[in-house]
This record gives C-alpha cells, structure tokens and sequence, in this order.
C-alpha cells in the first residue's frame, strides 16, 4: 500500500527476499519513495485501522475527514473502530502501536487539504463499497482470534444496507 507517496512493502514473514530486493530496486530506479518493512504485518493493520474507521464513518455521514474529526460523535466512532482493529491485531499477535490512534487523527488532516475517503466517492458515484475488505475484514479476523468487534459489526451491517452495488442486509 502506499501512504503519502511512499510505498511501503514487504514479505509476511519479514524475510529480505529476491523477489523484495527485485521490488526495490525498481523503485529505486524508478525514484520512487519506498520503504521495505521487515514487519509489513504492522504497517498494514495500522492502514486497515485508518480505513475500517475514516471510510465507514465518513460514508455513512456524507461527511469529509475533517468534518468527521470536527464532530465529537463521529470522531469518537471512528476512534471506537480503530481501536478495535488494533485489538484484533493484537489478539493475532501483530505488534501495531496502540497509543497510536490520537496521533493518526491529528496526521490524518496535518498539511492535507480536506478530502473524501474512497469509500464515500465509490457511494456519490453509485459504485459498490469495500466495507467488506475493510470492515468485513475486522470482524473475520476478531472472529478468528476470539475477541468481540461490534463496532466494525455494526458499521459492516450499515454500510452493507447503504452499498449502491451490492446486497441489502
């Protein structure tokens, strides 16, 4: 995935490999910012966090990133969401950072224009959501693991009966 134009990649396991060392060399010789992360489990679920809570939020209230962080109800949702993916990740045995979500608010908005997350353009366009890969995701994975997640329940329920391109729940 790719976070403010650095690309960030690397093996599950956290092995340097050919094929990684290949990865970065074109992107090297491309000039393109890259990080190759023994851990890429960590940044992953640490992006999961940010989109299971900013783009179900901000589509279900038709709002932008700041818009949501302004309003004391929809941020503490979005906080509720992310904490709970950092539990899951925690439960699964990923190191994600979990004093690390009032500082993800504050980098979400910091030296940015206001936006919309792909999720609320995909609806505005009447095209299908991805609160199944995000979170559908979640509560998979907390179901695995064993621990409750019915923030990201409730918000994969929502989203699902508002999908312009897909089922009603």
């Amino acid at each position: 995935y790719s976070g403010r134009g650095t690309i960030v990649f690397g093996e599950p396991d956290g092995r340097e490999t050919p094929r990684a060392r290949r990865v970065a060399e074109a992107l090297a010789a491309a000039g393109v910012p890259y990080q190759l992360h023994s851990e890429i489990l960590v940044p992953a679920w640490e992006k999961l966090a940010w989109n299971a809570g900013f783009n179900a939020v901000t589509t279900l209230t038709q709002s932008s990133v700041a818009e949501v962080l302004a309003d004391p109800a929809s941020r503490d949702l979005v906080v509720m969401a992310m904490e709970e993916v950092d539990a899951v990740a925690t439960a699964l045995g990923i190191p994600v950072r979990r004093t690390r979500t009032e500082a993800v608010l504050a980098d979400s908005v910091a030296g940015l224009p206001d936006f919309e997350t792909s999720m609320l353009q995909d609806y505005r366009r009447g095209r299908r959501l991805e609160h199944d890969a995000l979170n559908g995701a979640v509560v998979r994975a907390a179901a695995r693991a064993g621990v409750p997640a019915p923030v990201n329940r409730l918000l994969l329920a929502l989203l699902a009966r508002l999908d312009p391109g897909g089922r009603r729940a």
